[in-house]
Parts: structure tokens; sequence; C-alpha cells
């Protein structure tokens, strides 16, 4: 149980005011500190898990547990597919100065990565989530954790995973996710409510998107763009790869190349996707993670039959201007 609750039935100090009234007004629920209230596993017991001490904030009350607290969860039927259980912090109110309760506890789920049902009734009965844990059958530990809490201070409020949407969900509510802003947004005719991405970091919108190479355009046009210049040395088929400094996490839109430099590359270098997916995959035609391409190089001479040749240049030194858009 917190050793310290301001905001049930009582009395709130001068001191107490200054740290409580910012930080209930910030978000429905929160926690201050990086480490305060997560969860990992211990050694005590079949399934423990360790809810570190901390500040935590929710429904109008703030907590502040001076000590770490230790639970356990309940095991799996043998044959029965993996739980997914939640610590919560429950808080009962009590008309009664001092009679009000905030303690952590465990709500069995099902076998989907989803948050199970919780008590929602504030001011009387509220249960704020604050971690999501795995349990297999046969095995006294948990086997993984999702942490759902969120942090909150001068008007931002964020998370780690996308599974606090699911509580979080007031309309209006902005949330910034792994370097992604959703809003809460209401529909024009205010008949209904959804999340949608706004923006990620990094990320610019496009007038126009068209087909893509790997095809599932994100519709949110959340877009990255990524560029660069190397030299390379094409294959003896006058192949080359160029890898991405970091993979798009969903698709490739559009990669092209230019000659970046004609001394380099003696001569007028033609760039082109290598095609052939039965060779390269995706990557023959710009994947998430790479992009195979071809070196043609145009010589001065005549080929005999009236006609320039252009062919692939294996072996040939070049220096690459290239630029990729996915999402």
């Amino acid at each position: 149980m917190a050793d310290q609750h301001i905001g049930y039935p009582g009395t709130v100090n001068s001191a107490q005011l200054a740290n409580w009234m910012p930080n209930v007004a910030a978000a429905q629920y929160s926690v201050e500190g990086l480490t305060d209230a997560q969860v990992v596993t211990n050694a005590i017991g079949s399934r423990g898990v360790t809810v570190k001490k901390g500040t935590v904030i929710g429904d109008g009350i703030m907590d502040v547990f001076e000590n770490d607290t230790n639970l356990n969860l309940g095991s799996v039927a043998t044959g029965s597919p993996d739980r997914w259980d939640m610590v919560v912090l429950r808080r009962t109110w009590s008309a009664t100065v001092g009679a009000s309760t905030s303690i952590y506890t465990v709500i069995p789920g099902g076998p989907n990565k989803t948050l199970p049902a919780r008590n929602n009734n504030k001011g009387v009965l509220s249960d704020q989530p604050i971690a999501l844990c795995r349990v297999k059958a046969g095995n006294s530990n948990v086997q993984e954790i999702v942490d759902l809490r969120c942090w909150a201070s001068n008007g931002g409020v964020q998370a780690v995973s996308e599974l606090v949407m699911s509580y979080l969900d007031g309309p209006g509510s902005d949330l910034l996710i792994n370097g992604q802003t959703w809003a809460r947004v209401v529909s024009a005719n205010g008949t209904s409510v959804a999340w949608s991405r706004i923006a990620q970091q990094g990320s610019i919108d496009l007038f126009g998107v068209g087909n893509s190479f790997t095809g599932g355009v994100n519709d949110s046009k959340a877009f990255l763009i990524q560029a660069g210049t190397w030299v390379a040395t094409s294959d003896a088929n006058g192949y080359s790869r160029l890898t991405f400094p970091k993979p798009f996490p969903n698709g490739c839109l559009f990669v092209a190349g230019f000659d970046g430099d004609d001394w380099t590359g003696g001569g007028s270098l033609l760039i082109a996707s290598a095609g052939r997916e039965n060779v390269f995959g995706k990557s023959g035609i710009g994947g998430k993670s790479d992009w195979v391409y071809a070196t043609k190089l145009q010589p001065a001479a005549d080929d005999g039959v009236g006609s320039l040749r252009i062919a692939r240049a294996g072996g040939k030194v070049h220096r690459l201007n290239w630029i990729a858009i996915g999402w």
C-alpha cells in the first residue's frame, strides 16, 4: 500500500499541493520518474515481479511508494496458451478520512496481448494500468513484460507501448510513443472518436503519393527520406548494392541514383534498378533495407552497326548520389 496519498478525502498541505496540482493536471494517468512504478521480474517465489518505488498519479490521486512492491502472478494450466496478466494500481475511495487505499494488484488476462477489463469508476474504485505480463504454462518465470506507464509534464504525454492507447482514450488526447505522435480525433460530425497518427519524428508529408515498390503505402503519409553519396565498384555483371543507413520500417516508395562523378566513372554512367526479383528479391527494385542497381556505360565508339552500345559495366568504380523515400 502507498506510503502517502494526496487527493483522497482529508487535507492537503502547501508542500503537497506544489507537487500534487501540476501532476494531476498534466494527464489522467502518469508516473513521475523514469523508474517510478517500473515492473521487473524477480526470483521471489513463482512468477514473481517487482514494482519499483516511486510516485504514481491517476484519477486525481498522487500516491508515493517509498519501497518496492513484490507480487506473484498465478500459474497457467498445463496445455493452456500463454496468459497476459495486468499489474494495476487499485484505488478505493472512502468518505472516511484515512480509509482510502491504493494497492498494487494483478488482474488475470487472456491469451491475447490486450488489456483485460479493469475497474474504471473514478472516485469509487479504479485500476491504473502499470504493466502487462506474459505467463507460460509450466514455467515459474514471467516471460515478457510490456510497460504501460506514461509520463506527463508541461503539456506533453509520452509512453513506450502503443497498448497505452487502449486506456488513455479520452477525446483530444495527444501521445508521443517511440517517435510517433498520435491524436484521439473526434469525427467531423462529432459522433465518433478514433486514434490517428499525425506525425513521426524525421518524417514529412507528400503532396501526392503514387504506387510504391513494396506495395501497401501507409495512408498516414508519414514518409521518411534518406539520401547520400558513396563510391562503389560494380561486380563482374555490372551490379552494385546500396544499403540504406537505416532500414525503412514499413516499405520503400521510391529510390533513384545518379552518376555523381564523371571523373570517377570514366564516362557517362547510367544508373538503373537491377530488377530481376527472382535473383535479388525486393532489393532489385528497392526494398526496406537496400537497393541493387546496375551501372551502364555509354562508350564513345560506334559498335559497328550504326548505334552506340549501352551495356552494364562490370568492375566499374563509380560514385553514386542517391535518394530514397519510404515509410
